[in-house]
């Protein structure tokens, strides 16, 4: 695995993103190293040897005998479990932990939690909705979720259920973003809340994704997936687990509501869901990201980023509407989405609820230079008159989409 990992990184240079998703079994683990030479841990789980199987790539595979932050998603023990062994192998160089140990706050009752606490020791500190954490180099994670909150100041109360405080991340370099999200559901199933629905407008289209609680059927919903409309997903999970996971409803989701390619780390169970044909593939190693300037590749394979900028250029005013208080304020029935393209494109504009269901389709065709708009008169596609709600309107022209919650009130 360390030599599948060398060769893969070889043409890296220093002006460079990189970031591995550990093939650890049924559990999370990254690590982040910036052009900068700032490194970062994202969660280790689920064993101790998951956790120094992680510190032997980045010690011997990166030449790194230092970290700047590690990030806890939540303290189930696929997530927790090999953190502490990575932080006290690094803590034995001097000067080898320079930033803090992040992670959702409060308690919770595991040996290891109490394990991860004591490692982390004074360096803990609890992550806040919006934090932006500065890697150089132009790379930055800021904090999308935690508790039950999310960007945009809506929230869930997230009960119980571990799950539902996940602290999610957001990876930026130039046009290239990838999601962490971790175990957040898409769904309202007890025990979950669904906090993708209400997260996926704060975060709009992204490059990468890493695959929210392994590919249970109770994540990745249609709006998530079709409003971060990745190139590439990434599922992290063991080849025996008793779940199973990736689900065939998760893998639907992904392959009907986006044009992603999807990664697994290992193969799936026998039970579990299957990777229609050249929709993506078990890589059953680690899996790495290599970003630059104009593209990035996963696992070796390239894709093309869409020029910095083109998404201010091609969508530059703010949605406007015509009845009611000024956007995101509720609307009682016709709502106008004002935008400015720079040059002739192809464009649709679609309505969903938060279910991800289809409400009604405004527009689809080519569209001029200049100032252009479509209305909705709060009306799905028979007709009726949609109830009062959340609705997600996605716009999609040339290579960006974006995604803006209309709050319509009767």
């Amino acid at each position: 695995m360390i030599l599948g990992a060398l060769a893969a990184l070889a043409g890296a240079s220093p002006a460079q993103l990189r970031i591995t998703c550990f093939d650890i079994g049924q559990g999370n683990g990254a690590y982040l190293q910036s052009p900068s030479g700032k490194n970062a841990v994202i969660d280790a789980g689920p064993s101790n040897t998951a956790g120094r199987l992680m510190w032997k790539f980045i010690r011997d595979s990166m030449a790194v005998r230092h970290l700047d932050y590690t990030f806890l998603s939540h303290y189930h023990l696929d997530h927790i479990d090999g953190l502490d062994q990575i932080i006290d192998s690094v803590s034995v160089y001097p000067d080898s932990f320079r930033g803090g140990a992040y992670d959702r706050g409060y308690s919770y009752t595991t040996a290891a939690y109490d394990e991860y606490v004591a490692s982390a020791g004074a360096k803990r500190s609890t992550a806040t909705i919006g934090q932006v954490f500065d890697f150089g180099g132009g790379v930055t994670a800021q904090c999308i979720s935690v508790n039950g909150k999310t960007l945009s100041g809506d929230s869930i109360l997230p009960g119980t259920e571990e799950n539902n405080k996940s602290f999610g991340l957001l990876i930026t370099y130039g046009s290239f973003k990838m999601v962490f999200a971790t175990d957040i559901a898409g769904y309202n199933s007890s025990p979950y809340k669904d906090v993708e629905s209400i997260l996926a407008p704060d975060i709009g289209q992204v490059s990468v994704m890493v695959v929210n609680h392994h590919g249970s059927a109770s994540s990745s919903n249609p709006t998530w997936v079709s409003t971060l409309n990745p190139q590439a997903s990434i599922i992290s999970i063991g080849e025996n687990n008793d779940y199973p996971h990736p689900t065939q409803e998760a893998i639907d989701r992904l392959c009907a509501n986006s044009s992603t390619y999807i990664y697994q780390t290992e193969d799936s169970p026998l039970d579990g869901g299957t990777i229609p044909a050249g929709r993506g593939r078990a890589t059953n190693s680690n899996i790495h990201i290599i970003v630059g300037d104009t593209s990035f590749t996963v696992d070796g394979d390239h894709y093309s980023l869409p020029a910095q900028g083109v998404e201010t250029n091609l969508l530059t005013t703010t949605p406007q509407l015509e009845v009611g208080t000024p956007f995101p304020n509720p609307s009682r029935g016709l709502t106008t989405l004002t935008y400015q393209l720079p040059r002739a494109s192809d464009v649709d504009v679609r309505i969903y609820n938060v279910a991800g269901q289809l409400v009604k389709h405004l527009f689809t065709g080519v569209q001029q230079p200049g100032r252009n708009s479509v209305r909705w008169d709060g009306r799905d596609e028979a007709g009726g008159k949609a109830p009062t709600g959340i609705y997600i309107c996605r716009f999609s022209g040339g290579p960006v989409t974006k995604t803006m919650k209309i709050i319509l009130i009767r």
